[in-house]
């Protein structure tokens, strides 16, 4: 037996989590909104990050930025759920957890609803643009492009990253 938010159930009986917004989502997002301006759907940086640098890389290599965004956040997942298993954060721990290891592959991850249908990308729009990451102008993902204060940004995090894996 094991404790499950404070109720003894056996070990081998299935844990199925359903989301209980109770409709208030959209009040969230709103409050949110009005508390700092434009991060209405960012709890922390990454997600700001993680397109940035899908924005950089589709540019580099002649892709649609959306897809190559897509592909780096699911992959991020995949690392969240290898990692952590309970945490909240990681998104598509259901989808992410069909795909084996070998189907890693850009092509796969690039897909439209691999991991989530809604992925962390599509509250990013707003904040990258409010907080001037990307240069003004554009108000779809992919005719984005970093602004100097992203590449600025992109330089940080890409700096940790080669520490980290040198």
């Amino acid at each position: 037996m094991t404790a499950q938010w404070g109720i003894l159930r056996p070990d081998d009986l299935p844990s199925s989590r359903r989301l209980q917004s109770l409709g208030l989502n959209r009040a969230i997002r709103h409050f949110n909104d009005r508390a700092v301006p434009g991060m209405g759907g960012i709890w922390f940086a990454m997600p700001l990050v993680w397109p940035m640098f899908g924005i950089e890389i589709a540019r580099k290599l002649d892709k649609r930025p959306i897809d190559v965004a897509n592909a780096i956040e699911a992959r991020a997942m995949i690392g969240g759920i290898e990692s952590s298993a309970n945490d909240p954060r990681v998104l598509g721990s259901r989808k992410l957890a069909g795909i084996a290891e070998r189907e890693w592959t850009y092509e796969r991850l690039s897909r439209r609803n691999t991991y989530v249908t809604q992925p962390f990308r599509q509250a990013c729009t707003q904040p990258l643009a409010m907080l001037g990451l990307v240069k003004p102008g554009a108000s779809r993902f992919n005719a984005f492009e970093l602004s100097a204060d992203g590449e600025r940004l992109l330089d940080v995090f890409r700096g940790a990253y080669d520490e980290t894996y040198e």
